[in-house]
């Protein structure tokens, strides 16, 4: 453990002296950049450049260089110049060093994330990352582990995109001055924002207010308005609209910044469209609608303004203008689909099965929600538990280690003053003293993270709402010929969260899930197997008598409200036959499930052995 704190500490000296020798305009530059929103302006970037011009094969005028077109390139007429300009001078930089190399892809990444080239910023991920293994400065490794976290996060690759925030999260231990809480607070922000599309709210809304009573304290506001939009979005989707909700969107939409222009204020505005959409003020919620498409169409954003028309044609669907109303919705998602997650494709399908209903269009309503059903199966709840309880817990155990790295840095500034003041004895046993205290901070650290680590395997294989086992904990269940499959979905659940609030849906699954357990044997297993869907897993049933064990099951759900709420699932049944595959058995309960969804819910379909479907309702 010593010999890790010294090479630790000899590190840290070394990564110091190598700032030391940083030229005058590297130190100006990281005095003024706060990557990746503010930069240097243009009069400011070319003053550089003419006084680097002797020393056009050094890193820092390739920095410049590459700032500079990066620059003139955010305007959408000037992209596809930029894009070859940094090109050129990405091949140029290549026998110069690694490090102009990647600051060119630094700004190059930069360019095609700001005008949404996301499959071509993915393209470059590879090599990034090959140029990362070769020695960088700490603020140049920190920044494109930043960048390719944040391409990966706009690609959908959710857990590698955790993975390079956290990487990136570890060099801020190895950084440095007024610029270390802009980035802590940033990498915040990327965290709240990923928890969001994990469905994490409750993690979500607690990052970004924690970065936001930060950014008051220090007067840190170039994110407030992005943490304010996180924030509200996460209490929508959890809690349900509220006066926090819409005081959170306008301040997002109020908040206007130059090297982010309006695409914050669009999304507030979609935003607060929708929440007036949902409390039925349909004349204002058009109105913010209007304002964000104007944004939408200034900025070129295909994907936010095919999003705002899908809500304004759904705006005139609940108005009763079905005729006018659906088109526009199946246009948009049509154009839509392939810009989006997996996630929202369920959300906008789910509206279109409205949409649907309204119009008297029941096959399509199946076939939306069928689709939607698909999509839901592609973004496994296993695999997002286990992303968030993993990486959540290296995020603790790094911010941990954070504060005992900042707690070093005063014990050092500290040391200095007791230099001037003190004799060489007296100093000595300042240093070693602060270096045992150290030894100690690390220590505790190692044991917290050992105890965290400890309860990981617990958490990732439970539920964290209703505390029954998720899909994870079906891998070390034991299965046998006879187990009788049981899948239940609760009939119009959406519903029940848009008219009650996402509190009362989790108040039902709770309720739900203790009811379900109150009806099984002891050795008999309920599992959340995602979303509003339970699986029980009856053990040794005879098939004479599984007709009768489902039955047992239906009547208790059914036999008084749950969560004050009149109730009704459907389901799906199967018995394991020998030989056959978990997989295969699930596979068929879901089928049933569907075909009890499609037939009218409020209904189980159980499959004989010898394939006889019996209805039971």
């Amino acid at each position: 453990m010593c010999r890790m704190f010294v090479v630790f500490f000899l590190s840290v000296l070394s990564w110091h002296s190598l700032a030391e020798r940083v030229p005058r305009i590297e130190q100006q530059l990281d005095a003024v950049i706060q990557f990746p929103l503010r930069f240097p302006d243009a009069a400011q970037l070319a003053a550089w450049e003419q006084q680097l011009h002797t020393e056009s094969d050094s890193d820092t005028w390739y920095r410049v260089k590459a700032l500079s077109l990066l620059q003139q390139a955010l305007a959408p007429e000037q992209k596809q110049d930029g894009l070859s300009a940094l090109q050129t001078l990405l091949h140029q930089a290549e026998p110069i060093s690694t490090e102009a190399q990647l600051e060119v892809l630094n700004a190059l990444l930069e360019l095609q994330l700001h005008h949404q080239l996301h499959a071509q910023a993915l393209a470059l991920v590879s090599q990034v990352e090959s140029l990362l293994l070769h020695e960088v400065t700490p603020r140049l490794q920190f920044e494109l582990l930043l960048q390719l976290g944040r391409v990966l996060k706009v690609n959908g690759e959710l857990e590698q995109a955790l993975s390079f925030f956290l990487r990136a999260h570890h060099e801020i231990l190895q950084l440095d001055g007024a610029g270390t809480n802009y980035r802590r607070q940033y990498l915040q922000l990327q965290l709240a924002r990923i928890q969001s599309r994990l469905q994490n709210y409750r993690y979500s809304i607690q990052i970004a207010s924690q970065a936001l009573q930060v950014a008051t304290e220090l007067e840190l506001s170039i994110l407030l308005p992005e943490l304010h939009l996180i924030r509200g979005a996460g209490m929508q989707m959890s809690e349900g609209t509220s006066e926090q909700v819409i005081a959170d969107f306008k301040q997002a939409a109020k908040a206007v910044y130059p090297q982010a222009p309006g695409r914050t204020q669009m999304m507030a505005l979609n935003n607060l469209g929708a929440v007036y959409m949902h409390l039925k003020e349909f004349e204002k919620a058009n109105r913010y609608f209007q304002q964000s498409v104007a944004i939408a169409e200034t900025l070129h954003n295909d994907r936010e303004l095919h999003v705002t028309r899908f809500n304004i044609g759904y705006v005139k669907v609940l108005q009763g203008l079905v005729e006018q109303g659906l088109p526009i919705m199946e246009q948009a998602y049509a154009a839509f689909i392939n810009q989006t997650t997996p996630g929202l494709q369920g959300i906008m399908l789910g509206h279109l099965a409205d949409a649907y209903h309204e119009a008297g269009l029941y096959m399509q309503e199946n076939e939306a929600l069928r689709q939607q059903r698909q999509i839901r199966d592609q973004v496994l709840a296993i695999e997002r538990d286990r992303v968030y309880t993993e990486l959540q817990v290296q995020f603790e155990a790094q911010e941990q280690g954070l504060r005992i790295q900042l707690l070093e840095q005063a014990n050092a500034l500290r040391d200095e003053r007791l230099k001037r003041a003190q004799r060489e004895r007296t100093l000595y046993i300042g240093l070693v003293t602060i270096l045992l205290l150290s030894l100690i901070g690390l220590l505790s650290a190692m044991r917290h993270v050992r105890l965290l680590n400890a309860q990981l395997d617990d958490l990732s294989k439970r539920d964290p709402l209703t505390q029954l086992f998720n899909r994870r904990a079906l891998q070390d269940m034991r299965h046998a010929s006879g187990d009788l499959l049981v899948l239940l979905d609760v009939d119009h659940f959406k519903q029940i969260n848009d008219s009650y609030g996402h509190d009362k849906g989790d108040e039902v699954l709770t309720c739900l899930a203790e009811r379900l357990l109150s009806s099984v044997r002891k050795e008999d297993r309920v599992l959340r197997w995602g979303g509003e869907e339970f699986l029980l897993i009856l053990r040794g049933v005879e098939p004479g008598s599984a007709a009768e064990s489902i039955e047992k099951i239906r009547c208790t759900i059914s036999r008084e409200s749950i969560a004050e709420l009149d109730v009704t699932v459907s389901g799906g049944a199967v018995l394991l036959d020998q030989g056959q595959s978990m997989q295969k058995a699930l596979k068929q309960a879901d089928d049933l499930l569907y075909q009890a969804k499609a037939g009218g819910r409020r209904k189980i379909h159980y499959q004989w052995p010898d394939q006889h479907i019996e209805v039971l309702s």
